[in-house]
């Protein structure tokens, strides 16, 4: 399955995400290496993405990273090479395998690498985490019971980009986080 640079897909929100993923207790996280690297891009696009250097031209023959349609095009991959095996949600370059068992668990993660070695997709082995209670996932901590927070060291804001960063992060969080607007007016207003 090739990328073209006008492909179209939708990503999936954090709600959907975890909405499938809910009954499962065990979780694998597998990270492919260089994701968008490994997808091909179609031979139609590759001219779009010519580089001219005193070298030579090059032109590249896999999505290279800052292309508008790569998410796109990679969760439109995903989406494709794992039709029909249960229990397993992607997002970009990031794939949770998961099930309410170990033995369900190790069913799903056994067909999970017959696709990805079928597809000659590779991958990052210090990233991965295998058959674990607890893992980290677009942002959140997925367990058992769903999502929480993970903990992390955020440094007070100081300056108003901080503020406006500090913002733009916690808003990612707004599940977590009630009566949000009112707790922040203070900070919003520095802004302004």
């Amino acid at each position: 399955q090739s990328c073209h640079t006008s492909t179209k897909y939708p990503l999936p929100t954090v709600e959907e995400l975890t909405s499938q993923i809910s009954g499962s207790t065990i979780f694998t996280k597998l990270d492919l290496r260089q994701g968008y690297f490994q997808i091909p891009l179609h031979p139609d696009s590759q001219n779009l993405t010519t580089v001219v250097t005193h070298i030579s031209v090059f032109r590249y023959t896999r999505v290279p990273f800052g292309l508008s349609s790569a998410p796109n095009c990679s969760q439109k991959m995903m989406s494709t090479i794992f039709t029909g095996i249960p229990g397993v949600v992607f997002y970009l370059d990031d794939n949770v395998v998961h099930g309410p068992t170990c033995a369900s668990h190790d069913e799903r993660l056994h067909k999970v690498f017959k696709v990805l070695h079928h597809n000659h997709l590779t991958l990052n082995r210090e990233k991965c985490v295998l058959a674990a209670y607890t893992i980290e996932f677009v942002g959140f901590c997925l367990i058992a019971a769903g999502l929480t927070l993970l903990q992390s060291n955020i440094k007070e804001p100081t300056m108003p980009a901080q503020v406006a960063s500090f913002l733009g992060m916690t808003a990612y969080y707004l599940w977590f986080l009630p009566h949000y607007s009112a707790t922040t007016a203070q900070l919003q207003q520095l802004l302004q």
